[in-house]
């Protein structure tokens, strides 16, 4: 149970009354005081951010008093309180009267500092990383691709014409709509990479260790599938598309903001070319990720539907021309693309477990 500081107040400390809704201290304000709240509720804010609501018997304002700086957050009260200021005489003269008073004065601080590093690196709708946290893990990844050799890879993600969610349905129904949409992307991301939200309707994916470009459009066709079935609002179902631009280490970038910039404009790419897909930074990329996800839909139809045929050709012993064995090749006669060479689409087929290397 946390400690009673209203224990160690005596009939000589001043009690103020704060209406409800009134502001106790502001942030910036010069930190002379702290005060204990006798009664009522308070919140420690900075901004429309709320980091901690204290009843009676808690503290507002210590840090700033302990360390004689500015205060670094406000305080508002929640409803009518009233508050006991206590200015450092007055705290020195309550921990020698009470020194657990110093244990749990601390620890209420470091809870209090958990909590406001935790709100500044995660995005409060969505609980997701923000783009502050979000720019740190992929430095982080960067670094150790670097060491490692490897490759990482970077998804940018923004919904379509999601403004007009915000305009006929509210932004309230708006945000419970973007938290859906964050709980449904993250069922189809791997535990060792990174969903984040980096504002408004967008949101970025970290690809840590990445094989080709293959695997980064597979993620994005995964991204983009937890968005085809309707979500649902108050009964209402309401259907969404997205936007994807990729990009990857190192060869389109050593530099996290580079990264970010290339995998913006590959977005913006995707959108103009008619949204809901997704585009490569790079037109190369992009033209091979396109082949294999073409190949791979085609090939597992081409299976169904008896299009693959095998051809036999022997093998001829020169010396006196008899057979000496055969060499089964399988052809693919697509009823669009026309016939497609082996060498395009066995290696798909492998890579993917339809046929066995």
């Amino acid at each position: 149970m946390s400690f009673d500081y209203t224990t160690l107040l005596t009939s000589d400390d001043l009690i103020e009354t704060v209406k409800a809704g009134s502001v106790i201290f502001e942030m910036g304000q010069p930190g002379h005081v702290m005060y204990i709240v006798k009664s009522g509720q308070a919140e420690v804010r900075v901004g429309d951010r709320v980091f901690s609501t204290i009843g009676p018997g808690g503290t507002l304002g210590e840090m700033a008093l302990l360390d004689d700086t500015a205060r670094s957050a406000s305080a508002l009260a929640v409803s009518d309180c009233e508050i006991v200021p206590v200015d450092k005489d007055r705290l020195l003269t309550m921990v020698r009267q009470q020194p657990l008073m110093a244990l749990e004065m601390t620890r209420s601080m470091v809870g209090r500092l958990r909590s406001m590093n935790h709100q500044a690196q995660y995005d409060l709708l969505t609980q997701l990383p923000n783009r502050t946290l979000f720019r740190e893990q992929c430095q982080n990844a960067l670094l150790r691709a670097a060491r490692q050799g490897k490759s990482v890879g970077l998804l940018h993600l923004d919904l379509d014409h999601f403004e007009n969610i915000n305009v006929s349905l509210g932004y309230a129904a708006a945000d419970r709509l973007l938290t859906q949409v964050a709980n449904r992307l993250q069922l189809v991301v791997r535990s060792h990479d990174v969903l984040a939200r980096l504002g408004a309707d967008e949101f970025a994916m970290l690809v840590d260790v990445v094989r080709d470009e293959a695997e980064l459009a597979e993620c994005a066709e995964r991204l983009l599938g937890t968005l085809i079935e309707p979500f649902d609002i108050e009964g209402t179902p309401i259907y969404l598309s997205a936007s994807i631009g990729i990009t990857w280490h190192p060869g389109e970038g050593n530099q996290v903001e580079i990264l970010l910039k290339n995998a913006d404009t590959a977005m913006h790419a995707a959108k103009k070319a008619g949204r809901n897909q997704y585009a490569f930074f790079s037109s190369a990329l992009n033209t091979r990720a396109i082949e294999f996800i073409t190949i791979k839909s085609a090939l597992r139809e081409a299976i169904d539907k008896h299009q693959l045929s095998l051809h036999y050709q022997p093998r001829v012993d020169l010396s006196n021309g008899k057979i000496i064995s055969v060499e089964a090749l399988m052809r693919w006669n697509h009823p669009e693309m026309g016939f497609i060479s082996p060498g395009r689409f066995i290696p798909i087929a492998e890579e993917t477990g339809l046929i066995d290397s």
